[in-house]
């Protein structure tokens, strides 16, 4: 009818089966395919040699000059089948399969992450009379081995700059990607922190590691930035470096009292550390900088506290 507009006067219907059982793998980009069958037989892309190849009978490969590419194999033997994926390009990719019985159609899928020329195998377990569909998972199980060196679990002086080390590695499919963050922000490996400008307190290194298998495995370390009486002189200093302190006499002077409050213990102490604080507190907007007071102001509390 909708070819003619017409109402058909005869109706032929020879009908339309699928041979079963059949199993159908099918790919979403980008990689190529290459299927073992538990009897070694192969069919899909031999990798070695860059042409097609067709070992099973009755079974048909679409070939891999298309983005999807599809396997199908009719009466399939029950067993283990490697699913050998090679990347064509970058990014995410699905395998699914399918497997038509008398009893119907039972599916399931893997979806991982790939590169140029990258081999990940797969393991695809059919078993004919079973009610679950056949299962498809990666034969590498085991996340990537991720140890952060720098920084250790300890108190770190502000006025340090913290290596970032880590070491990833990963003896099976291979590592796609890592993240690296100090608290909330993305930093790389190999960088260095400057603590004179974080906060005093508790911060953390986290890291991610995903391998081509699409295992992933995650770590992290907290530890503290703290003030200590020379953090503290070397953070007046920099801060006068800045011309964040305008005063050379004023920055002398805070100097002189952060010395004499390190060689005296309990009341004293705490004493004179209260006249640092009041100097900061007076000298705000005027010798000091905002984040000059900011940063002496944290200081001097750090160490009244501590």
């Amino acid at each position: 009818r909708k070819l003619t507009d017409q109402e058909a006067n005869q109706i032929i219907d020879h009908g339309f089966r699928v041979d079963v059982p059949l199993l159908v793998i099918k790919l979403l980009s980008p990689v190529d395919m290459l299927i073992t069958a538990p009897d070694g037989k192969k069919i899909g892309k031999n990798f070695d040699s860059g042409f097609e190849i067709n070992q099973i009978d009755g079974a048909f490969y679409s070939g891999f000059e298309t983005d999807n590419e599809y396997i199908t194999i009719p009466h399939p033997i029950d067993g283990e089948y490697k699913v050998t994926v090679q990347g064509t390009g970058s990014g995410a990719y699905t395998v699914s399969v399918g497997y038509l019985s008398d009893r119907g159609a039972q599916e399931s899928e893997f979806s991982g992450v790939t590169a140029p020329a990258v081999e990940v195998p797969l393991r695809l377990t059919l078993e004919a009379g079973a009610s679950d569909p056949p299962t498809l998972e990666a034969v590498d199980q085991t996340p990537s081995q991720v140890a952060i060196i720098s920084p250790e679990p300890k108190d770190y002086p502000r006025s340090l700059a913290l290596p970032i080390d880590v070491l990833i590695t990963d003896n099976e499919s291979g590592l796609y990607s890592q993240e690296i963050r100090f608290d909330d922000n993305i930093v790389n490996n190999g960088d260095n922190i400057d603590l004179f400008f974080e906060k005093l307190g508790n911060h953390a290194v986290r890291v991610q590691a995903t391998d081509f298998a699409g295992n992933v495995a995650s770590t992290s370390v907290a530890f503290r930035v703290i003030a200590t009486f020379e953090s503290t002189l070397s953070d007046i200093d920099r801060a006068a470096a800045l011309g964040w302190i305008k005063n050379n006499k004023f920055k002398q002077a805070l100097k002189a009292t952060i010395i004499a409050a390190s060689k005296l213990r309990g009341k004293a102490q705490k004493a004179v550390l209260v006249a640092f604080l009041i100097e900061v507190e007076s000298q705000r907007g005027k010798n000091l900088t905002e984040l000059a007071y900011q940063i002496l102001r944290e200081d001097g509390r750090w160490l009244l506290k501590h």
